[in-house]
């Protein structure tokens, strides 16, 4: 009889302690805040500027290795990392464009996580091409309003 008791015990306390576990996998707590960095055709880039901007439906967001700002034109950017957030989005599974000269690689489905204010936009991202290149980290970029 005692036995039992102790098995029936040991099995309630495991299954305590099991349903009680934390699942941060959806949490947005569970967020990589070391600086964004990135590897494109086998470069390190560590992100330094860059800016976000919007259209009617969408939040473009770009990511550069050197200084630049509002005033900076996306035309002339090299080596940057861009993301396009649909405005109104509940996904965090969006596309990460790694862009270098004259050629660009789609890692879809990559977690992207932002915040933003008036003035300024923070993403966090997670990305991986098939053909190896990666994003991991945290930047704020100025968000530039028309």
């Amino acid at each position: 009889m005692l036995k039992k008791i102790t098995q029936i015990t040991l099995m309630g306390l495991l299954f305590l302690n099991v349903s009680c576990s934390k699942d941060n996998n959806n949490s947005s707590d569970d967020r990589n805040d070391s600086p964004l960095t990135w590897i494109t055709n086998g470069q390190n880039f560590t992100a330094k500027g860059g800016k976000a901007f919007d259209s009617d439906n969408s939040i473009f967001v770009n990511i550069t290795p050197h200084e630049s700002d509002c005033n900076s034109k996306v035309i002339d950017f090299v080596d940057y990392i861009s993301v396009t957030i649909p405005k109104n989005s509940t996904s965090n599974e969006l596309n990460v464009v790694f862009n270098s000269k004259n050629k660009s690689m789609n890692a879809l489905n990559s977690s992207v996580k932002y915040e933003y204010t008036d003035t300024s936009f923070t993403i966090w991202i997670e990305a991986e091409t098939i053909n190896g290149n990666k994003a991991t980290g945290k930047f704020t970029v100025p968000y530039c309003k028309k």
